[in-house]
């Protein structure tokens, strides 16, 4: 029993009268009926989908992979150009002009890899994404 509204309702737990009533029809009902239950889903892959994603990952693969070696080295080199000037006392790391240009060279150098990688991956997305928008439409 359960009380909605300041009414007593008896809601079922298990539902075994649905069960039973269930199976009574199904007994009573003919084959063809029988056959009119619904079916397992079946899988149905976006086969242009996935034909268009493979087409862009081969033509844009070889370049992100580029892309992704080079943020990587740059952010290596910037992690050693920082790391050798570390003092041991815990003070402020004294860099020299040179040292600091070629920071500030290696941090442009990662913004403009990380946009372009971005721009690549973006490339990958936008034909099934005009695809997706075209069926939408």
């Amino acid at each position: 029993m359960q009380n909605v509204v300041g009414q007593r309702i008896a809601v079922p737990s298990a539902d075994n009268g649905a069960l039973v009533m269930n199976a009574v029809e199904n007994m009573m009902g003919s084959n063809d009926l029988t056959s009119l239950r619904t079916r397992e889903r079946s899988a149905r892959p976006f086969v242009v989908v996935d034909r268009i994603r493979r087409n862009a990952e081969t033509r844009f693969l070889s370049e992100e992979q580029a892309l992704q070696q080079k943020v990587s080295a740059t952010e290596a080199s910037l992690r050693q150009l920082q790391g050798q000037n570390q003092p041991q006392n815990g003070s402020a790391p004294v860099l020299s002009k040179e040292q600091q240009a070629q920071i500030e060279k290696f941090r442009r150098d990662l913004v403009q890899s990380r946009s372009s990688l971005r721009g690549v991956q973006a490339s990958l997305r936008e034909d099934v994404e005009r695809l997706g928008t075209s069926l939408a439409l």
